[in-house]
């Protein structure tokens, strides 16, 4: 995983942004991915997790159940 396509999801999240479910989704789908490239030793985690972080600055509601 690069961080380029990481940009390019949080691009299709921000696109979602008025439907708060899907975009929790999609955030959820991405920090997923992440986080099994990390496991899977991604050699640039802390990039990675850099611009997954950037998610939390995004302004849609995060329903827990």
């Amino acid at each position: 995983m690069k961080v380029e396509d990481i940009k390019q999801r949080l691009e299709e999240i921000m696109a979602k942004l008025q439907d708060d479910e899907v975009a929790h989704g999609l955030e959820d789908d991405l920090a997923k991915d992440i986080l099994t490239a990390i496991a899977h030793g991604e050699s640039n985690a802390q990039d990675l997790a850099m611009e997954a972080i950037k998610t939390y600055e995004l302004d849609f509601e995060r329903w827990r159940a």
